[in-house]
């Protein structure tokens, strides 16, 4: 009937030691008294199958829930996919599967259909686990392009602040650089003068000449070494990473296919030796050639020290000039160095930047196509609850974790962050807020926000200066709104009674397709003519569309939901175990539920009747 379902649950040691219970692919109910297992049944299966929960609250207590039943022991939850089995099974410690488990059943805990309408991060899962597999991007699809999107952020914050020193440098050389001409003039004026100093003086433009060029080449090769030695670093923190691929068990063939993702691996592994051997010798080469190059300035510097002193001698501050003129010679040939590395490094910046702009609209596409997926399900269940359920979405209106990291930035500042960070984060995007802070655009920031002209320029200066990584790859989601018709108007979940909550998010939540929906004693905080008029029907409904398995004290569902399997569970205090499992119509089944559950036979009465006075229970002879 079903792509993929549940067919079998078994356990070793624990509170449900040897269990072994099937299931059917429709509507499956698990009965019995309270303490005899079945919401350990559900957290085992969740657990096993690492179905995710749908708040974070739940999904931490139902892991220890899982744990304290299971113990040391083990869990094994087989699936049936056609004609295949896919065996998963878990301990405390492990997970083995014969292979990954694609579509993983939609889970709920006796609170966690109240607390799905509570939280917004819940209403939005909600949604999501309805929307047909492959309609709209996935939220995992984010993750790589938020990933470069970090990565480039970072190294052009890393790229801007060495351009910076760069052109403060320049500035300075500029400066320095004024007087130039004038000394030239004076060197000129005072050599002339000096007839006997003329072979000195052109060996002292030699010797400036070449001073020059090696202070040109200290500069380059100290920058080079640095970049080196920074590229060495990251080379030898890849190489010590530890990567290795498992031994291929027996039990799961005797073929080993991974032999070729060794050999990569230990290859990958060689070649990044190798490059960090390889960088290690280009380092030493140029300690060797930066040595050789600073050996030479001290011979040349001596040896203009003494000529210079030689012109000293034969006319007053002659020396002294060409000491200058010299020093400002050498910060010519560094402004012109310079000036080569501003102009690669103002490129690079430029291509970062747009690398990351369509890296940016790739990302805005992925978040609009799921916005799109997720309005085509909300419409579609107002069609099918309106007007007296109605859900409503606002496109990136859960944006918490961007707030959060505007906080991060600021805090420290003095600024009152916890007022300032609501008013950014709900008026300007992460995106936006990043362009106007790498653009040091103060006056458009106030502008939008309504923020004092001085209160924005800190606000711009403290984040810049702390990075804004975080918060330009913070998750931005959209908001979904949950309301019921109330007399004449709409209150949404969190203004609801606990029994309304759930009469909006049981129907909605009913709507999962093709994949398995587990909800534990769905009839908690809601009145019998709700479970018998609306709760069933849609289990009904759904009964072809994916498995069900439900655990309940109320016999109207397994009743009037038609069961597939009822299983009755009981407990000797100590342990857990299954007392009947079978269909519905068998007498085994009929007399559970007539026996166990209140209102037994009521809802088999209320069967009887809605089917023309057909009594299945007089075919059991219970009556």
């Amino acid at each position: 009937m079903f792509d993929v379902f549940i067919s079998r649950i078994q356990v070793e040691e624990g509170f449900l030691n040897d269990l072994d219970l099937k299931f059917a692919e429709g509507l499956n109910v698990l009965i019995g008294s309270r303490g005899a297992g079945k919401t350990s049944v559900i957290e085992l299966i969740r657990f096993c199958l690492d179905a995710p929960a749908l708040t974070k609250t739940v999904s931490e207590t139902s892991r220890e829930h899982a744990l304290s039943i299971l113990g040391t022991g083990s869990v094994t939850v087989t699936l049936t996919d056609g004609n295949r089995s896919i065996a998963v099974s878990r301990t405390a410690e492990q997970a083995t599967r014969t292979e990954p488990v694609q579509r993983k059943p939609v889970i709920l805990s006796q609170n966690e259909i109240e607390a799905v309408g509570l939280h917004a991060a819940g209403r939005l899962r909600l949604i999501d686990s309805i929307r047909a597999e492959g309609d709209g991007p996935a939220k995992n699809e984010e993750e790589p392009l938020l990933a470069y999107i970090r990565s480039q952020t970072q190294e052009r914050r890393s790229i801007f602040a060495e351009l910076q020193t760069v052109r403060t440098q320049l500035r300075q050389l500029n400066e320095q650089l004024k007087e130039s001409e004038a000394l030239k003039k004076q060197h000129a004026d005072a050599l002339s003068s000096i007839e006997k100093a003329q072979a000195q003086t052109q060996r002292l433009t030699v010797l400036n000449a070449w001073l020059t060029a090696h202070s040109v080449r200290a500069g380059v090769y100290g920058r080079i070494l640095t970049a080196l030695q920074q590229w060495q670093a990251r080379l030898q923190a890849v190489s010590t990473m530890p990567i290795s691929v498992e031994a291929w068990p027996t039990a799961a063939g005797a073929e080993d296919p991974l032999a070729r993702v060794r050999q990569a691996v230990e290859e990958s592994r060689q070649k990044v030796n190798q490059a960090t051997t390889n960088v290690d010798e280009a380092i030493t080469e140029l300690a060797r050639l930066s040595a050789t190059n600073d050996q030479k300035t001290l011979q040349y510097q001596e040896e203009a020290r003494a000529i210079r002193r030689q012109l000293d001698n034969l006319q007053k501050g002659a020396g002294e000039i060409a000491k200058k003129l010299a020093a400002l010679e050498e910060k010519a040939g560094q402004q012109s160095a310079l000036r080569d590395v501003e102009k690669a490094k103002t490129a690079r910046l430029q291509e970062i930047q747009e690398t990351r702009k369509q890296y940016l609209d790739k990302l805005e596409e992925v978040r609009a196509a799921r916005f799109e997926a997720r309005l085509r399900v909300i419409s579609d269940l107002n069609d099918k609850f309106g007007p007296r359920i109605h859900v409503a979405i606002e496109r990136a209106g859960m944006n918490t974790e961007y707030a959060s990291a505007i906080v991060s930035a600021l805090r420290g500042s003095g600024l009152h962050f916890n007022d300032v960070a609501p008013v950014i984060a709900d008026q300007v995007s992460p995106r936006e807020f990043v362009e106007l802070v790498e653009n040091e655009d103060t006056e458009e920031f106030a502008k939008i926000t309504g923020l004092p002209l001085n209160r924005a320029a800190r606000i711009i200066s403290r984040v810049d200066e702390q990075g804004v990584e975080d918060i330009l790859t913070a998750s931005i989601e959209d908001g979904i709104t949950l309301s019921l018709l109330d007399g004449t108007e709409y209150k949404t979940t969190e203004q609801l009674s606990t029994g309304q909550r759930c009469t909006v998010v049981l129907p909605i939540l009913l709507q999962q397709h093709g994949v398995t929906l587990i909800i534990d004693q769905p009839e908690d905080h809601l009145d019998n003519a709700f479970i018998v008029e609306t709760l069933i029907k849609a289990i009904v409904d759904r009964k072809d569309r994916g498995q069900l398995i439900f655990s309940t004290h109320n016999a109207n569902i397994p009743v009037l939901g038609e069961a597939d399997r009822v299983s009755l569970l009981g407990s000797d205090g100590s342990r857990g175990f299954v007392l009947h499992s079978g269909h519905l119509d068998t007498p085994e089944s009929v007399t559970a539920i007539t026996n166990v559950m209140e209102g037994g036979l009521e809802a088999f009465d209320r069967r009887s009747r809605f089917y023309h006075g057909k009594s299945e229970l007089k075919s059991h002879g219970t009556r």
